[in-house]
Formats: structure tokens, C-alpha cells, sequence
């Protein structure tokens, strides 16, 4: 997200995006101040692969600082920007290390859990008669620890497994590619029946759509659809929080092209949100003979959300910057044209015809 808005500004010259960036590398530094909180009752391993994180990062904060404020030439500006990428890449390897780090403290954790649930059962079994009551607390408080250790194992798999999706989605350049991506990433995240996606592109009052349902290929839907009965409409009417809510009957509320293969399917249906305004939903199907959808498959599915809004908006930023670039382009051709072709002229009738063929090429 820092580097799709420094781009765009570097692009555009935009201040809104300038602002989106230092907004973003302070929500950063937030979560690198909870990690470097955490690090330390993980152990020092933790600790230093904190600091490694700390030192990344700011490595990349100073190349950005360089470039929004350092005086530059525009050639010192390329060479730069160049190592922008490159940097990002290593930074974001480097961080990928944690999930593993993670995993391996909660496999040793569990095995330290095991481990004494076994010795408090050979001392309780000798102290049986004289130590119930104890025997009875031990007993609950190494399920307990053990029932933590595997939430803490799951939820480390949850984290690699979105963090795998987020990087395919960081290749997305357009928005077919993007919403293909999210409902296919979001049907192998979740080990799912298929996955729905609707939202309204800035500017556009017609929900584009794509889904993925039982294996099949991914529909996107080229004739857009209208807000009207939609799945998005009915998220914006809710009152409060945007909550992950469930649904029946979803194909009845999907475009007839793609509810031909969701007859009987259930969606678990999370917001997309973006500046507090809720611009399209993301729906996880599930047939209706299985089993109903469990809490952590709702909190996995608003962490989705956020993903999917994320590189929705980063796509439309790029391409709205693009065309902003292309325009500009295309105006500073026509101004240098119009330059050079008054500077041939000779006659007063030669320059009022130029001008007038100027002005038209310049708009």
C-alpha cells in the first residue's frame, strides 16, 4: 500500500495520495510497536527477528523519505526509485520468516504442554487418594493450555495462508485480474465450495461481479448489473458496524449467470469497506447440506475483505493514475507542437490560424 500511493504520487503529483502514504507507514509503525510488545514473551529469537523487521523497515522509510524530500536531480530521482522494488521485495521476504518462527513456538509450546500433562499424571496417579481436587485442576489446566497451543497452531496457518493470497493479489494490475484473484485465492484460502464477489467501481453506478463455484472456471461478469436487489445494497442499509452476516437462498440474490451452479448454496457474506462507504461484498458458498459456517471462518472472511478491499482500490488508484499520466502526456505533446509550429510563423494570418489549430489538437 506505501509503495502503489508514493507511486501514484510520484505518477500524479496527487497530495490525496502523498496522504495516503503517510497514513499507511503510521498504521505500519503501529503494528511493528504491537510485534516488538509481543517479541519479547516469545523469546530472544523473536526479539532479534523483531529488530531485523525495525531495521527493514526503516531502511525503506529513509529511501521514501529520500525521495519525497532529499534534493534530487531527476537522474538521482530514477536511480532511487529503481531500488524501490527490489527493497520492498527483500523487506517483505525477510518479514515472511515470521509465520514460520511462530509456528515453530507453538509446535514447542504444545510439546512442553504434553510433556508436563504427563508427569502430573504419573504424580497425581501415586497421590490419587490424597490430592483429587489437585489431580482435577492440573488436569484442566494442561487441556486448557494445550486447547491455546492449537488455536495459536491454526491461527498461524491462517495467517501464512492469507498472507499467501496477499502477495498473489499485490500482482493484480487490473480489475478483472483482481477480482478473478480474490474469488479464486479466497476458495483455496478457505478450502471452500466457491466464493462471490460484487462491488461498484468509483465513479460507476453498475456493480461488476465474478464467482467461482464447485470447481468450475471463473465467471466474470461482463454485462454489469444494477444496485437494485443487490447483496451490496443490502449492506449499505444495515445499521451500525458492518458485520459478517449469513445467508440463505444467495443464488437467488447472485446475477442468473452465475447462480446456475449455486442452487442450494448458503453465503457467508463479509462488506467491502473503504473510507467508511461500503462499496461491494464478498460472499463465501457453501452448500446447504454441509455444516454451518464456524467463528473463525468469520473472522477469517473479514480479514478477506479488507484484502479484497485493499487491492480493489489499489488497482483503481493505478489505473486512474496511469490515465492521468497518459493525459498529461498527451497535452505537453500538443503544447510543444503548437510551440514549435507559431515559432515557424511569419504572417499575423499564419499565427491566428495556428493558434486556432493549437487550441483544438491542446483539448
Amino acid at each position: 500500500m506505501e509503495y502503489s500511493a508514493l507511486q501514484g504520487y510520484a505518477l500524479s503529483g496527487d497530495s490525496a495520495l502523498l496522504r495516503r502514504y503517510l497514513m499507511t507507514s503510521d498504521e505500519n509503525a503501529r503494528h511493528l510497536a504491537s510485534l516488538e510488545q509481543l517479541a519479547p514473551r516469545l523469546g530472544p529469537r523473536a526479539v532479534e527477528e523483531a529488530a531485523i523487521v525495525r531495521r527493514r523497515i526503516t531502511e525503506w522509510q529513509d529511501l521514501n523519505h529520500v525521495l519525497l524530500y532529499g534534493p534530487l536531480s531527476r537522474e538521482q530521482f530514477a536511480a532511487v526509485a529503481r531500488t524501490q522494488p527490489a527493497l520492498r521485495d527483500s523487506i517483505i521476504g525477510e518479514i515472511d520468516r515470521l509465520p514460520s518462527q511462530l509456528s515453530g513456538e507453538a509446535a514447542r509450546r504444545l510439546e512442553e504442554v504434553r510433556g508436563h500433562e504427563r508427569q502430573s499424571l504419573f504424580v497425581n496417579a501415586m497421590l490419587v487418594l490424597v490430592a483429587l481436587a489437585a489431580i482435577l485442576a492440573v488436569v484442566g489446566l494442561a487441556r486448557r493450555e494445550r486447547r491455546l497451543a492449537a488455536v495459536l497452531q491454526r491461527r498461524v496457518e491462517e495467517e501464512s495462508a492469507i498472507g499467501h493470497l496477499a502477495r498473489t493479489l499485490s500482482e493484480a494490475v487490473t480489475i478483472d485480474d483482481a477480482t478473478r484473484r480474490i474469488v479464486e485465492g479466497t476458495v483455496v484460502t478457505m478450502h471452500a465450495f466457491g466464493a462471490y464477489v460484487e462491488f461498484a467501481p468509483s465513479g460507476d453506478d453498475a456493480l461488476q461481479a465474478a464467482a467461482l463455484i464447485d470447481g468450475g472456471a471463473t465467471t466474470l461478469l461482463k454485462a454489469r448489473m444494477g444496485h437494485s436487489g443487490s447483496l451490496t445494497e443490502e449492506a449499505r442499509a444495515r445499521r451500525g458496524p458492518a458485520l459478517v452476516a449469513e445467508v440463505d437462498g444467495i443464488a437467488r440474490r447472485m446475477p442468473p449467470e452465475l447462480a446456475a451452479g449455486c442452487v442450494r448454496c448458503i453465503g457467508l457474506v463479509a462488506p467491502l469497506v473503504s473510507s467508511g462507504e461500503t462499496f461491494g461484498v464478498l460472499v463465501l458458498l457453501r452448500d446447504a447440506a454441509t455444516e454451518p459456517f464456524g467463528v473463525g471462518e468469520r473472522r477469517q472472511m473479514g480479514l478477506l475483505s479488507d484484502l479484497a478491499t485493499a487491492v480493489l482500490r489499489r488497482v483503481e488508484v493505478e489505473r486512474t493514475a496511469l490515465v492521468e499520466a497518459q493525459q498529461q502526456a498527451m497535452y505537453e505533446a500538443a503544447l510543444r507542437e503548437a510551440a514549435e509550429a507559431l515559432a515557424g510563423a511569419f504572417t499575423v494570418d499564419d499565427v491566428t490560424q495556428q493558434i486556432a489549430r493549437s487550441a483544438l489538437d491542446a483539448t
